[in-house]
């Protein structure tokens, strides 16, 4: 629930601890769309995305991509979260260094290598 002036900053959901598993996509479902601002959004780099928004929209998106929530302007935004689970990712990209090659990580965050 996020009440006027409520937000989200950008973020990801995913993370790494001691467990052996990680978040690994997010499923949001919007509850209401009688409310201002308070609009979701998939962050790349500096551009936002924003997607569908109406009542009853499910968004289903990797959690490690970046997004978060602008300020509710008016009314009372309600939405449900939850996170699907499982091993860490295997990234076949991987060299056995432990590194990511640079077209690789052009390719993940959008800069058109």
């Amino acid at each position: 629930m996020y009440d006027v002036k409520g937000k989200y900053e950008t973020h990801v959901d995913t993370f790494h601890g001691r467990s052996t598993e990680v978040r690994k996509l997010t499923v949001l479902v919007f509850l209401n769309d009688d409310f201002e601002g308070g609009k979701f959004y998939i962050a790349n780099g500096h551009k936002r995305m924003y997607p569908e928004q109406k009542k009853g929209t499910v968004l289903i998106f990797p959690s490690f991509m970046p997004h978060g929530v602008e300020p509710v302007t008016k009314g009372v935004r309600y939405s449900i979260v939850t996170w699907m689970v499982g091993p860490y990712f295997k990234f076949p990209f991987v060299a056995s260094t432990g590194l990511v090659s640079a077209p690789i990580l052009g390719f993940m965050f959008g800069l058109g290598w």
